[in-house]
């Protein structure tokens, strides 16, 4: 880099924890202008992707009104994708393809997320619950949103949230 300016060319791009939150067609598109102009192929490294499930360990069931951990939770992936998430790597490595690209690599890399020891992270995941539109989901369908948010607060599980990392080779642009 020189001065204030951009770069106008990378080997690799790193892009952590964010995938999800763009249709992949424009994340790639974004990524090669930025960076793919001068180079010969470019690495796209998208580590912590969500794949749009998250768990309770251990789970709890419905009681009355309160829903199941598992009901509550993929609500919680329906209100995501509302909301615009595009959840998981498969789009990303098909829009690659489309393009000249191919995806080099793609694993796990799951969260399993303690109250404990990780509060702050879990304190995050609860606020994320509560702001997501998983509550007015849960109030449409005539379940207990807050009895379960308080049942999921005072019981404490660990929160399972399945994420993948992926690597994908880009080709120049132009």
């Amino acid at each position: 880099r020189h001065g204030d300016a951009p770069p106008t060319a990378a080997d690799v791009v790193v892009g952590c924890c964010l995938a999800d939150l763009f249709p992949p067609d424009v994340l790639v598109s974004a990524v090669q202008r930025a960076f793919a102009p001068a180079a010969p192929a470019l690495l796209l490294y998208l580590p912590i992707t969500f794949c749009g499930t998250t768990a309770a360990d251990p789970p709890s069931p419905a009681c009355g009104a309160v829903p199941s951990d598992a009901a509550a939770f993929r609500t919680y992936g329906e209100a995501l994708g509302d909301a615009g998430h595009h959840p998981g790597t498969h789009g990303l490595a098909r829009v690659a393809a489309d393009r000249g690209g191919r995806r080099l690599a793609r694993g796990r890399s799951d969260w399993a997320i303690g109250r404990g020891r990780d509060a702050y992270l879990w304190e995050t995941m609860l606020h994320f619950f509560a702001t997501s539109g998983t509550p007015a989901r849960l109030a449409e369908a005539g379940a207990d949103y807050a009895g379960w948010f308080r049942r999921l607060r005072d019981e404490g599980p660990e929160l399972v949230v399945h994420n993948e990392d992926l690597l994908l080779q880009l080709p120049r642009m132009g």
